[in-house]
């Protein structure tokens, strides 16, 4: 082990979950490993926020299921026309509510100020976004009811959160977890893009500890070229996502629950 991953090593046993309040560092200088742990809990409080709201508009999808039914019986169009259409429709969408999230955040925690930090941030957050609303949308097609939805985007939820990178740092996972549950986690690869985005920036050129070490420390990988990469897996999963819906879309039907009214019996000369 090197000095500056030891010098790690010394500044997170002092917080060894980066859990400090993540406006603390845009109020001081950035000369220690607790001022990255604090950019780093700000970062994946991002991820989790976009999660934990991605899950819980779900269930309301289940009420538009009849209305595509409707739509498809009546050959307005095909479960793939429909998916891509809802792809490209949701692009604008959750790009202006990522932005209305993100630029503040991002100023008020004082992240990296140079453009290609800034614009690579918020497409790193539309793609993990649009990919999250696809993979959830998923549920609501193949279950039946709302509750069971929520129920199983629940378990994605504390699934995603574990195995983000974050809860539970990556040198921690075991392998049998690590080879298939972590890489395929989408938010782990949000993480580390939006990591690598930030922490190779000119921002931190100058530190007494070189965040590399950190990011290795912490079980990331340090280059910028995993943005790409986090880029390059999103990307793809969102298309497959999209793939698995059109394909349940064309062959699940969950016809919804109509309240069945028992007619009274009125006797003769009985008023009703």
């Amino acid at each position: 082990m090197n000095n500056s991953v030891m010098s790690v090593t010394a500044e997170t046993s002092q917080d060894p979950m980066g859990l400090d309040t993540p406006l603390a560092p845009s109020l001081g200088a950035i000369s220690s490993v607790s001022s990255m742990a604090s950019w780093s809990a700000a970062l994946f409080l991002t991820t989790f926020h976009i999660l934990l709201g991605t899950s819980t508009s779900v269930p309301d999808e289940v009420d538009g299921r009849s209305i595509f039914y409707k739509h498809h019986d009546a050959k307005f169009y095909q479960s793939g026309a429909f998916v891509i259409g809802r792809l490209v429709s949701t692009i604008p969408q959750r790009a202006i509510e990522i932005t209305a999230f993100g630029i503040p955040l991002y100023f008020l925690v004082g992240l990296a100020r140079t453009a290609q930090a800034f614009f690579t941030y918020l497409a790193l957050l539309v793609c993990y976004t649009i990919g999250l609303k696809m993979m959830f949308g998923i549920l609501a097609q193949i279950l039946p009811k709302k509750a069971n939805v929520q129920g199983v985007s629940t378990f994605l939820v504390l699934i995603c959160t574990l195995f983000g990178g974050f809860v539970v740092v990556p040198n921690a996972i075991p392998f049998y977890y690590k080879t298939w549950i972590y890489w395929m986690n989408p938010m782990t690869w949000a993480m580390q893009g939006l990591l690598s985005n930030e922490y190779n920036s000119a921002k931190y050129e100058n530190l007494k500890i070189p965040p590399e070490s950190f990011l290795t420390y912490r079980g990331f990988k340090p280059g910028r070229e995993w943005v790409g990469y986090s880029f390059a897996y999103m990307i793809p999963f969102t298309l497959i996502c999209a793939l698995i819906l059109t394909i349940v879309l064309r062959n699940v039907r969950i016809e919804p629950e109509r309240a069945i009214k028992k007619k009274k019996k009125v006797a003769v000369g009985e008023v009703s």
